[in-house]
C-alpha cells in the first residue's frame, strides 16, 4: 500500500504542475486580449472609421466626373497622407501588443491602397461610371474595412 501512496502523492504534484502551467498560459492569453482591448480598441478605434470614411470622401471626387492627371496624382498624394495618419493612431499601436497583427492590418491596407492607384491610373477604366467605380475603388474598400474587423474581432477572443 506504500507504493500506492507515493503513485498517488506524484500524480498531485504532476496535476499541480499542469494546473500552473495552464494557468500561466491563460493568464498571458487574457492579458494581451485586455490590452489589445482595453488600450488600442477602445483609444483608437475611431481613428479606423474616420480613415474609410475621409478615403470614401476623397475618393468620391472622381465619381461622375473624368479628372485630370494632376488631380489624380493629387488624390494619390491625400491617400498616401491618410495612410500614414492612420498607421500613426491605429496601426503602430498594435506592432508591441501583437505584431501578426499589425502586419496583417498594414499589409491589407497596403494591398488596398495599391489596387486602388491602380486603378485610379488606369487608362482604360473609367471610373466615372458608377458600376466600374464600385468594382474598382468601392468594392476593395469594403472588402478591406470588413476584412480588418475580421482580424480585430478573431484576435479578442
Amino acid at each position: 500500500m506504500d507504493w500506492l501512496d507515493i503513485v498517488c502523492k506524484v500524480a498531485m504534484v504532476i496535476i499541480a504542475i499542469v494546473n500552473v502551467i495552464f494557468a500561466y498560459f491563460v493568464f498571458n492569453k487574457n492579458k494581451n486580449r485586455e490590452l489589445t482591448n482595453k488600450l488600442i480598441l477602445d483609444y483608437s478605434i475611431e481613428h479606423f472609421y474616420k480613415y474609410f470614411d475621409e478615403l470614401e470622401e476623397e475618393l468620391e471626387k472622381i465619381k461622375n466626373k473624368n479628372i485630370s492627371n494632376t488631380d489624380k496624382k493629387q488624390l494619390e498624394k491625400n491617400i498616401q497622407s491618410l495612410g500614414r495618419v492612420l498607421e500613426h493612431k491605429f496601426i503602430d499601436l498594435f506592432l508591441y501588443v501583437n505584431g501578426t497583427l499589425h502586419e496583417n492590418i498594414k499589409h491589407d491596407i497596403d494591398d488596398m491602397v495599391g489596387v486602388l492607384t491602380e486603378s485610379l491610373f488606369d487608362e482604360g477604366i473609367n471610373l466615372s461610371v458608377e458600376t466600374k467605380f464600385n468594382e474598382k475603388i468601392a468594392t476593395p474598400i469594403v472588402t478591406t474595412k470588413s476584412k480588418i474587423l475580421k482580424l480585430l474581432f478573431d484576435s479578442s477572443k
